[in-house]
């Protein structure tokens, strides 16, 4: 068992990043420690049962992985989106992402990967 002050790091829920492939959870909802517990994301984490069937309530109802990885998705392109416009950049985000990419993204998951490297590029040039 992990030390108070590790548990509580991991129960706060501030490791979480708003991108799933970003954060420890990998989207996914939980985090499993080093030390073998499980964590709750508070960002991707939010109806997804337990790994543990603890709640019982939730492991009732079929769970929808992909309503929940696409919604995931588009909540880290809008944030990304919102990083761009917090520069000062006030074209089309989408027209961006695609010229970035090289290419029209396909899945949603290539449109979040655009739009990371859109809003990076737009935070290192502060495009006005």
């Amino acid at each position: 068992m992990p030390d108070s002050r590790t548990y509580a790091d991991l129960e706060s829920g501030l490791w979480a990043h708003f991108d799933p492939a970003f954060c420890p959870c990998k989207g996914h909802g939980w985090l499993l420690s080093d030390f073998d517990t499980h964590h709750r994301c508070p960002i991707h984490g939010v109806g997804v049962p337990d790994p543990r069937g603890e709640d019982e309530e939730e492991t009732r109802v079929p769970f929808d992985w992909e309503a929940h990885e696409i919604q995931m998705l588009r909540n880290a392109y809008a944030r990304y989106r919102q990083c761009a416009r917090h520069t000062g950049f006030k074209g089309s985000f989408k027209e961006l992402c695609v010229s970035v990419k090289g290419s029209v993204p396909v899945s949603p998951k290539e449109w979040v990967e655009a739009a990371y490297i859109a809003a990076s590029w737009t935070i290192q040039n502060e495009v006005l």
